[in-house]
């Protein structure tokens, strides 16, 4: 029984200790939640503007990139035979994979839902990374 009262004692001593530092937490999570208030709604209004910043800048890099990097007559369609069953000009190599990343933001921007036609830009942006690749790798 003595234990137990020893050690609620230390216990309640610790506590009283860190009672400070537990306002200090307090108060500073308390300052972020009303931050957070107030940020939540201007976040949620322009979640298609913040969802569409980091697509538009991968478009452009890789567009960028594609057209340092691909030849003049862009083959798709690699057969087994080391040839390209098909060849496309450099400039719808660079932009039809722009336009296609520039529609499904415009069906994003167009409709209710936000992240299904974000995952689909998202996953659009593989189009230039599989032409470079193919391109470059070709075997």
């Amino acid at each position: 029984m003595k234990q137990l009262e020893q050690l609620t004692a230390k216990f309640s001593e610790l506590r009283q200790k860190a009672q400070p530092y537990v306002e200090k937490a307090n108060h500073g999570y308390q300052k972020a939640q009303a931050i957070w208030k107030k940020a939540k709604p201007w976040v949620w209004a322009s979640r298609k503007i913040l969802l569409a910043i980091p697509v538009l800048w991968l478009m452009l890099y890789f567009a960028r990139l594609n057209w340092n990097v691909l030849p003049d007559p862009v083959g798709l369609n690699l057969q087994t035979t080391g040839e390209y069953a098909q060849y496309i000009s450099k400039e719808l190599a660079v932009y039809g994979p722009m336009g296609v990343t520039g529609g499904c933001l415009a069906m994003m921007f167009l409709s209710r839902k936000t992240v299904y036609p974000w995952m689909i830009c998202m996953f659009s942006m593989l189009l230039p990374l599989l032409i470079l690749v193919t391109n470059i790798f070709p075997s």
